[in-house]
């Protein structure tokens, strides 16, 4: 078996107990069974996107482009009036308000939304697997085992998708192998998690990184 064969499999096997489960409020540190533990961004959009999904979502960005820009055409207009810019910015904002919330909806749906993006804990290691677009300076698929830690720690950065929740700056816990490997994982934005999380990895890597 090739090294990092263990990470596939964690993470295949993580993400075939997430379609087993139909509740979309999971809790940060899932239960995936055999021994792996899922650490899962929740609060967080993201998620994979099905082509169905893609279809059905893209009206809905389209309409809300045309309300936020629909304000700013009427009120630098020609024959614009202060009554036109205020009440179309209102009727704007009341369905920018009513878009968002069925968009919300949407990504509760685990047909459309799937989880694909997370981070795991099995018995070998730690791996994280997301995308690009969630990580665009740096590599999103790292695994490290828990030999190959040598520190822990707990910082705040920038988070793409957390501009969707209004939580751009989120918590990470960041693991450090020797180089330049690091294991970065996004945390809820509820920050209790994190002790908890931070107890699981010293527990499984026999560390203390406190």
């Amino acid at each position: 078996m090739m090294p990092l064969n263990w990470a596939n499999d964690d993470y295949e096997t993580g993400y075939d107990a997430l379609l087993d489960y139909d509740d979309p409020e999971s809790p940060t540190l899932f239960e995936a069974g055999r021994g792996l533990q899922l650490i899962l961004p929740e609060g967080l959009p993201v998620f994979g996107l099905h082509w169905i999904g893609a279809v059905m979502i893209a009206p809905i960005l389209v309409f809300m482009s045309i309300l936020i820009l629909l304000p700013i055409v009427v009120i630098t207009g020609s024959h614009a009036t202060w009554i036109n810019g205020i009440a179309t910015t209102i009727v704007c904002l009341i369905m920018l308000w009513g878009f968002s919330f069925v968009l919300k909806l949407m990504t509760l749906n685990r047909d459309i939304f799937p989880r694909r993006y997370f981070a795991t804990l099995g018995e070998q290691g730690i791996a994280m697997r997301f995308s690009r677009l969630h990580f665009p300076l740096q590599n999103p698929k790292v695994a490290l085992s828990w030999e190959e830690i040598q520190s822990l720690r707990i910082v705040r950065n920038f988070f793409l998708p957390g501009l969707l929740v209004a939580h751009p700056f989120v918590i990470f816990i960041e693991a450090y192998a020797d180089g330049d490997r690091m294991v970065s994982i996004p945390i809820s934005p509820n920050e209790e998690n994190v002790k908890a999380l931070m107890d699981e990895i010293e527990k499984r890597s026999g560390k203390l990184f406190s």
